[in-house]
């Protein structure tokens, strides 16, 4: 079996309250923590069989009251596989930015829609206050990072839509002077919410594909030389490239990575929705794990001391081999 990409919520709850997330209908009911006494054997198995281990989907780490000892588990069992971590930075606090600089995080994205307060407070739920702590938190880890020896490379993504876009050079200029690693823009998904394909910016529109175009070349412009890399869909470029072949540890799994770039790229181009178009399994802390969001087959709990993480890749893999899941037709997903 070749190697996947393993996504884990340390935690499915989350302090902001923003109006696009993916789950924001979810049950408040299935939002919980982690459990570190079962994650031990998830960590150990992902080493094995993971190439890439994405931390926090659909919740917020940081809230996790278990964080410190999470991020000791993963720095003594997980040493092989490129390790992320998405944070809205609320938390980054002192404490937590050290924990971080010090663990095995290879790669920390943090949201940053808006340098507008008006803004990221009206789409993040959250108040000024708050909005300025989690400026001021990025700058700090900004700085402090570059301290480092071992540097993780720190990821700033904007959802782009129509409240945002004009703000988007704003944002290239202070991560310019940040000196972040990337850039990347996300186009806003509506996720079949009639409130959010109102922002949804319309590419078919000439007059807003001219727009778009017009903002992505001037973020370009403002970056260009700086050493921070635009990332936005259905973009491969030569900074891009360099930077996998700077990393060791995605080097290490670049047969697995560009894999995962080209199928993800041809599922751009297509106009494919799922995000999971490529062998991507995603753990949810009850223990179930997912090779699809729809896929609709329920695996083995991997916190029973039953069933193992390979186990039920191999399970999942199974099903669709022999059609017992459904799947669209235009899915990428490739047995091995």
């Amino acid at each position: 079996m070749s190697k996947k990409d393993l996504r884990i919520d340390l935690d499915t709850r989350c302090n902001f309250r923003c109006h696009y997330c993916d789950n924001a209908d979810l049950d408040p009911a299935t939002k919980v923590s982690l459990p570190l006494d079962k994650i031990e054997p998830v960590f150990k198995s992902a080493e094995k069989n993971c190439w890439s281990l994405f931390l926090s989907c659909a919740g917020e780490p940081l809230v996790n009251p278990r964080f410190p000892e999470l991020m000791k588990l993963l720095s003594e069992t997980v040493k092989t596989p490129d390790v992320s971590m998405v944070t809205n930075a609320l938390l980054l606090n002192e404490r937590n930015r050290r924990i971080i600089l010090d663990s095995s995080i290879d790669r920390l994205f943090i949201s940053m829609d808006s340098l507008s307060p008006e803004v990221f407070t009206k789409w993040c739920g959250v108040n000024v206050v708050q909005f300025q702590n989690v400026i001021n938190h990025i700058e700090s880890f900004a700085r402090e990072r570059l301290q480092q020896k071992k540097r993780p490379h720190l990821i700033v993504t904007s959802i782009a839509m129509k409240d945002t876009l004009e703000g988007l050079p704003e944002i290239a200029r202070w991560l310019k002077d940040l000196h972040v690693s990337a850039y990347n823009i996300q186009w806003l998904n509506s996720m079949d919410h009639d409130y959010l394909r109102k922002e949804q910016l319309d590419m078919s529109d000439p007059q807003v594909a001219s727009r778009v175009n017009k903002v992505l070349d001037e973020v370009r412009s403002i970056l260009k030389g700086s050493g921070v890399i635009l990332d936005y869909p259905r973009t491969v470029n030569k900074e891009k490239l360099i930077s996998v072949w700077n990393n060791r540890k995605l080097w290490r799994n670049r047969l697995a990575y560009f894999k995962d770039v080209f199928l993800k790229l041809v599922a751009a181009r297509r106009g494919m929705p799922c995000r999971f178009a490529t062998n991507t399994f995603y753990l949810w802390p009850d223990g179930h794990l997912k090779g699809c969001p729809s896929d609709g087959f329920d695996t083995g709990n991997l916190f029973d001391g039953n069933h193992t993480l390979e186990s039920e890749m191999n399970l999942v893999r199974r099903q669709i081999a022999e059609g017992k899941m459904p799947r669209c037709k235009d899915c990428l997903y490739r047995v091995e």
